[in-house]
């Protein structure tokens, strides 16, 4: 299918900034990488309190009053985002994630959208690892049973990686409709030359507070490698407490091994987190649960060799170590520290395959490419 462009797009999703998640991160990436190619972009999202108007002309904001969750019941403004949405004259609509508001509310309406559908999935969370909410389940297992038909009614389903949590479903449901679109980062982001180890390093663990992200991990197996390199944690949120029990943890730790200097930061800025990213020596991800961690390709492209747990399609990078438990982390903490030749090595490695193909400009060209339409 061939359309002058530019196009007219509209991209649906519950998370967009100043929220601050992965999700949000590559809407907002991906739209304004598409508005850069001339395209006109409207967002569609959750209305909430802070947001200021975007800074880019081809990118609009429909914000909608709508509340609830997976395993709740929606409510508020969905018929005004319904019709907004059916009235919509773009050229493509995109639907960010399922499980979502903004998604499940047009699945029964998708035969009424005459626009190119398109589905762009971050993963299958509750078929990758279950809830302890047991009727959030007991949904997943309905809503996941009907939507294999609805799946069929987009045009284009987009997937993140070849090991994406979507693909034993698809494979059960003999679905074949899908591409893959992997994230990327910011090309401004991008080193021109790997890194050094330095005279004094830090190790630099980014993600929210909360027990999936399992900073805790990290903050043992960094222990047990007795390196004297400083250790910095940045969250954007704190979720259940966890903040306070890695605090805790700390000072557990502090008497079996001796005191470390380690450092837990909150509500830092996109640019001060990306600051710390480009100074740091090593990014340690110890996450249970992951589709495609930015964070990761973030430390590729600034040239920071990454240790990681073998979460989503993070073994297929090219810029760190996989490593399985604390004591592998902590011995590739020593290891990396002390091997100037590897270290140099993993640092190139990152940053040439971001440079390759893990930037938004390169995504966005592929985005267009699949659809078939002409850029």
């Amino acid at each position: 299918m061939e359309r002058i462009s530019p196009l007219k797009i509209l991209i649906t999703t519950e998370q967009y900034p100043p929220i601050l998640s992965g999700v949000a991160t590559v809407v907002s990436e991906l739209a304004n990488a598409l508005s850069s190619q001339g395209h006109s972009i409207t967002i569609a999202t959750k209305k909430i309190s802070g947001r200021e108007p975007v800074a880019i002309s081809n990118i609009g904001i429909a914000e909608f009053d709508i509340q609830g969750s997976f395993g709740s019941f929606y409510r508020g403004e969905t018929k005004a985002y319904i019709d907004f949405v059916l009235s919509s004259d773009a050229d493509v609509i995109i639907n960010e994630c399922t499980q979502t508001w903004n998604t499940d509310l047009l699945l029964p309406y998708l035969d009424q959208i005459h626009a190119v559908k398109v589905l762009h999935s971050h993963g299958f969370s509750l078929l990758a690892f279950k809830s302890r909410n047991p009727w959030a389940n007991f949904k997943a297992k309905f809503y996941y049973g009907l939507l294999t038909k609805y799946l069929k009614k987009y045009d284009h389903v987009l997937i993140l990686s070849n090991s994406a949590s979507e693909l034993p479903f698809f494979t059960r449901q003999q679905f074949k409709n899908y591409d893959i679109l992997p994230n990327g980062v910011p090309e401004h982001l991008i080193a021109t030359s790997p890194k050094m180890i330095g005279d004094k390093p830090y190790l630099l663990s980014i993600s929210n507070y909360y027990p999936m992200k399992n900073q805790e991990f990290v903050l043992k197996a960094y222990y047990q490698s007795g390196t004297s390199a400083k250790l910095i944690f940045i969250g954007a949120a704190q979720l259940h407490g966890y903040l306070a029990q890695l605090k805790i943890l700390k000072q557990s730790l502090d008497k079996q091994y001796g005191w470390r200097d380690v450092e837990f930061l909150y509500e830092v800025s996109r640019k001060e987190t990306e600051d710390y990213l480009k100074a740091s020596a090593l990014f340690l991800h110890g996450s249970k649960l992951e589709a495609f961690p930015i964070v990761i390709l973030e430390a590729m492209a600034t040239g920071t060799p990454f240790v990681s747990t073998d979460v989503g399609n993070v073994k297929s990078l090219k810029g760190g170590k996989i490593i399985h438990n604390e004591s592998e982390m902590a011995q590739a903490i020593t290891n990396l520290l002390k091997d100037q030749d590897q270290y140099v090595r993993y640092s190139q490695l990152g940053i040439n395959e971001v440079s390759m193909q893990y930037n938004w400009k390169a995504v966005a060209h592929k985005f267009v490419s699949i659809l078939g339409l002409t850029s």
